[in-house]
């Protein structure tokens, strides 16, 4: 089950909610060599995140 975390993004400051899988969902998307996507500002698009 996803979990929401918050985040704030060291480029631009801006805070956010973001949805992330759980340890068990990326491993099984890892076995089926499905795609997904690192966790990125809606503002900039930076990865450079600070978790609060």
């Amino acid at each position: 089950m996803s979990k929401n975390l918050t985040y704030q993004c060291l480029n631009c400051g801006e805070k956010f909610i973001a949805s992330i899988l759980s340890e068990q969902e990326q491993r099984e998307y890892r076995e089926q060599k499905l795609p997904y996507k690192p966790v990125r500002c809606p503002k900039c698009g930076r990865s450079d995140l600070r978790q609060q």
